[in-house]
């Protein structure tokens, strides 16, 4: 069943408000925001619930590219070739949906009265330096500095109202893995399970689907290939997607048949890993993983923020580079640590997990 959670017009203003506060204190005469494809657009969608659709003609410049101009004070415009900004989009006081995303941008920066500001820039990863150097070309006045903080921080923290929807989309992903692993039997194939988790999601309620893995054999590969499934296989299943604007993804491994000892084994190691990283993310602690070695095995924990985008603010790997977060309240993750196993492979697993006062809980659950 669909939540009646809704993202209220208030909250979009209440999350325009905050940026254009972060805005003044940090001098800035405003912010151009970025979203790319309709995967990478969740800067965008928090602040005017703007969803791009697909363009399906590139032949102009800047296809796919959409982008939030907004001042530290007063009206916003949105930018997107061929888009439409219809009924329930906020803070948009402006809209330019030409076939020209680098003259549009530039002309509602100029409209803004922003041809001389210094702007921030929000989702800098998905603004071309092609787009950078056209914008600076076109208004060398313009100063650009990164700003990806702002919205970064802002969107970490879930309301509760994105929690609700956020525990309905685990939902959605928890439920369609649960049917993908009754489907596995010897003789089956990678495409029939393939076929059964996309029915199975769009069954549960999901909007749109990002992506459906499904591998088996004897040592797992992300090599899908369409191969039977054979007794004592072990198959990879995994499901991304959206339930209401909202991210979901869930991957589990499971044999075909009777699991041998050693399979048997790695399974509950690789449930025992899950529920380790899931145990580390406890509120108001600084969060960092190191690689497990034992034996034969290989264990490496990971967890990254999920919302609007699958892939989120903040992410806690391992490695000599990666960060240690801390972790707050009301922060929805998806862990995802994988079991490397000489004789078996790579074992992935993914769960939602959202953090409370009180310490973590994983969502999508029946009894969650």
């Amino acid at each position: 069943m669909a939540s009646e959670k809704k993202i209220t017009a208030e909250a979009f203003n209440q999350r325009l408000a905050k940026v254009q506060k972060a805005l003044q204190e940090r001098e800035l005469d405003g912010l151009i925001v970025n979203g790319q494809g309709t995967q990478k657009v969740g800067d965008l969608t928090y602040l005017s619930n703007y969803r791009p659709g697909r363009v399906r003609n590139e032949g102009f410049q800047g296809a796919g590219c959409h982008a939030m101009v907004l001042a530290a004070e007063g009206p916003a415009m949105l930018v997107s070739p061929l888009g439409q900004c219809g009924e329930g989009t906020f803070n948009v006081n402006g809209f330019k949906g030409g076939n020209d995303f680098n003259a549009d941008l530039a002309g509602a920066v100029r409209e803004l009265g922003l041809a001389g500001g210094k702007l921030g820039v929000a989702g800098s990863g998905q603004m071309s330096s092609q787009v950078w150097f056209t914008l600076k070309r076109i208004l060398p006045k313009v100063e650009l500095v990164p700003a990806d903080e702002i919205l970064r921080d802002l969107r970490a923290v879930k309301s509760s109202e994105e929690v609700e929807l956020l525990g309905e989309s685990a939902r959605v992903g928890e439920q369609t893995i649960a049917i993908g692993m009754e489907s596995v039997k010897p003789g089956v194939t990678e495409h029939r399970l393939e076929l059964d988790l996309r029915a199975a999601a769009y069954e549960a309620g999901a909007d749109a689907i990002a992506e459906v893995t499904v591998n088996s054999g004897p040592f797992l590969r992300d090599t899908g290939c369409g191969r039977t499934v054979q007794a004592g296989d072990l198959v990879s299943l995994g499901i991304s997607g959206w339930c209401e604007g909202y991210a979901f993804c869930a991957t589990r491994v499971v044999a075909a048949g009777d699991p041998g000892q050693h399979q048997r084994k790695q399974l509950s190691h690789l449930e025992e890993a899950a529920q380790y990283v899931v145990d580390t993310l406890q509120p108001n602690r600084t969060v960092g993983y190191v690689t497990s070695l034992h034996g034969g095995q290989t264990i490496l924990p990971a967890a990254h923020g999920i919302g609007l985008e699958l892939y989120e603010h903040p992410w806690i790997i391992t490695g000599p580079m990666a960060g240690k977060p801390v972790v707050l309240p009301n922060m929805v993750f998806s862990v995802e640590p994988i079991l490397m196993d000489g004789r078996l492979g790579a074992l992935p697993i993914s769960k939602t997990v959202l953090v409370t006062e009180d310490g973590p809980r994983v969502l999508g659950m029946p009894s969650a």
